[in-house]
């Protein structure tokens, strides 16, 4: 039962004969009233702070996916209201309620408490709800995204093309991407190499085998993602040659939103970056440069990787291109 339904008719979820019965013996009241006392428990455990009595207001946070249990010794009317979260009531009654709280990007849920036999007596409970985690989504062997590539240089003038990526599966969780050409279906003879948490490690020669790897892994994701999560890191790879390679990047994720592209909608993390790239030399002949990349993605929650990014590549003498791919097809 979602929010929409419960708020306005709490009465509704227990039953015709129960209503009557309420009805039958004045409405569930007692002479007494019991004193207002709501037990809080999530995922089981008792809320140290005890039970909440009337005139109190207490806070919790909970993660995404949380379950919460209310339960009083005198019956209680209550009113929860979500803000940027949702919740699905699982069981009610006047003395025990539950409920399961989520939240994509964060959110708050705000439950007021009402003695029934005394409608004075109230007590508030401010939930804050975590944003929801996303972990690694597993590779398919032999997997193959096509995606269609739309270059505009500085002078404004624009590029089209499209490639493809192949899914291979390698030792203890690794994978390497292989990098095709749409039109003629061929392949690169170099391969991009991956750890199992999607973690960039180097690229290595189909052929021969020979690596060139970073001395860090470079993470365009850190796991488990969420809404406001950000990283930092350094990798460096020079692999023998005149050239050496390191780049420091900065990630965060932004939001949780819906994403439209040719190979389908998908509810995903939008994610931006800037990436600082520094090429050192040996060879005064080649002398080193720098440049940086500024992109904004957006990670399918559902697929566990990019279906859309937006790069800006910033160059020394002042000059920048712009590149925009997005994922036209997946074929598994």
């Amino acid at each position: 039962m979602r929010i929409g339904m419960w708020m306005g008719a709490p009465l509704r979820a227990l039953g015709m004969a129960a209503v009557m019965a309420l009805a039958a013996c004045g409405g569930g009241g007692s002479d007494d009233k019991p004193a207002l006392d709501v037990t809080v428990k999530v995922d089981g455990v008792a809320d140290s702070a005890g039970p909440l009595s009337a005139g109190e207001t207490g806070t919790i946070a909970v993660a995404s996916g949380a379950t919460l249990v209310f339960d009083s010794p005198g019956e209680t009317r209550w009113e929860p209201t979500a803000t940027g979260s949702s919740f699905e009531v699982n069981t009610f009654s006047f003395t025990s309620k539950s409920m399961t709280v989520s939240s994509h990007a964060g959110g708050t849920l705000v439950v007021v408490f009402t003695n029934k036999a005394d409608a004075s007596q109230q007590a508030t409970l401010n939930v804050t709800v975590a944003p929801e985690e996303f972990q690694a989504v597993a590779r398919v062997d032999g997997e193959v995204e096509t995606w269609s590539e739309t270059w505009t240089d500085s002078t404004g003038a624009v590029t089209q093309d499209s490639f493809l990526w192949r899914t291979v599966l390698m030792d203890q969780g690794t994978y390497g991407v292989d990098i095709g050409d749409a039109q003629t279906g061929t392949y690169s003879s170099t391969r991009s190499l991956y750890d199992a948490q999607d973690r960039y490690l180097g690229f290595a020669a189909v052929e021969s085998g020979n690596k060139c790897l970073y001395d860090q892994p470079v993470a365009f994701v850190s796991y488990p993602l969420h809404v406001g999560k950000s990283w930092v890191g350094d990798a460096t790879r020079s692999c023998g040659g005149i050239l050496t390679f390191t780049q420091h990047y900065s990630r965060s994720v932004e939001a949780y939103e819906r994403v439209v592209a040719p190979q389908g909608s998908h509810d995903a993390l939008r994610i931006k970056a800037q990436a600082d790239y520094t090429v050192t030399s040996t060879d005064p002949d080649q002398p080193g440069y720098g440049y940086t990349v500024n992109s904004t993605c957006w990670w399918a929650v559902d697929l566990g990787r990019n279906v859309k990014c937006n790069y800006v590549f910033h160059y020394d003498d002042g000059s920048s291109d712009s590149r925009s791919d997005v994922m036209t097809g997946l074929a598994r």
